[in-house]
């Protein structure tokens, strides 16, 4: 692959987030960056339902104790 394609193909990437990014902002959302780690989703959930993404390992035990108690809804 060219350096030509690979730069178009980073500048149709970054155009495709900014459109999303002002699609979140038209609805009053905003993006929050986090580690992007295998918790990234536990933290996304924290921030949202507590305010502080810092409590992402209650809301992984939540979820996890959820899921092995009520297997059959899943």
């Amino acid at each position: 692959m060219t350096r030509e394609r690979l730069e178009r193909i980073k500048h149709r990437k970054y155009k495709i987030k900014m459109r999303f990014i002002e699609g979140m902002k038209k609805q009053g959302l905003y993006p929050v960056e986090n580690l992007g780690s295998g918790n990234c989703v536990f933290m996304s959930l924290a921030h949202v339902v507590f305010g502080d993404a810092s409590q992402f390992d209650f809301m992984r035990y939540m979820i996890v104790h959820r899921l092995r108690r009520f297997p059959s809804q899943y």
